[in-house]
């Protein structure tokens, strides 16, 4: 992805196609996990020449839907917690 450069996020929300590492930076994932992303149709993109270019609603589509997924899974899996209960001696 070559040299890192500082990313403005105001601007980076602005926008409406934003590049590979700024695609990165959105989604806090590395390159082969974008590409994984891109791969599966979860994020959209396209070429422009040589540029890989990504459409930032996709991201903001992706991220809802993983907090949708995210509080879905909290209602129904989180574990029951139950009072500490001393255990009665028997003598």
């Amino acid at each position: 992805m070559g040299k890192k450069k500082d990313i403005d996020v105001s601007e980076l929300i602005e926008r409406r196609i934003v590049g590979v590492e700024a695609a990165c930076y959105a989604l806090g994932c590395g390159g082969d996990r974008l590409y994984e992303l891109l791969n599966s149709g979860e994020i959209e993109s396209y070429l422009d020449g040589k540029s890989r270019k990504i459409v930032v609603a996709s991201i903001d589509r992706y991220i809802a839907h993983r907090l949708e997924s995210s509080k879905q899974f909290e209602r129904y899996h989180r574990p029951v917690r139950h009072e500490h209960q001393p255990e009665l001696e028997t003598t």
